[in-house]
């Protein structure tokens, strides 16, 4: 009855997904949906959902996470949300999401919108597979799960 309840939540989260994209496209941003999975030296129980926006006239991206079977999502260091676009050449930070998270019952969930620099966001939008969205717990300061835009 619990994987059911699950695989029900899963595919109303999907949705939401699908419905966020075409909401974001119709108003000119392109969408993102990235897997998130453990990385080396991360949670090798976690696991989540990133449902990206990214638009470059309006200098923002707008997302909705969800991640299960890992700590509670936690900045790495002051001033930083614990969940990022980075860039996959020198890991740095590329975008900081800014994010608030809610817990419940399955993991926890962040939604909302962040300004980014227009050429950084043109960046992502010619070469996606050289950035990826990490989600940072105390556990795994250096990311708990992680996953690649294309």
């Amino acid at each position: 009855m619990h994987s059911r309840g699950l695989a029900v939540r899963s595919i109303a989260l999907a949705l939401c997904g699908l419905l966020l994209s075409a909401t974001a496209v119709m108003a000119g941003g392109r969408p993102f949906a990235v897997a998130l999975a453990p990385q080396a030296g991360g949670d090798a129980d976690g696991s989540g959902f990133a449902w990206l926006t990214m638009n470059p006239g309006q200098g923002e991206v707008c997302y909705t996470i969800t991640v299960a079977n890992i700590g509670v999502p936690t900045e790495p260091a002051g001033g930083l949300g614990a969940a990022h676009i980075h860039d996959e050449a020198t890991g740095g930070i590329f975008v900081d999401l800014e994010t608030n998270w809610t817990g419940s019952a399955d993991g926890f969930m962040t939604t909302g919108c962040t300004s980014a620099d227009r050429e950084d966001l043109i960046a992502i939008f010619t070469d996606p597979s050289a950035y990826y969205v990490n989600i940072h717990t105390v556990e795994f300061p250096g990311g708990a799960i992680r996953g690649q835009l294309g």
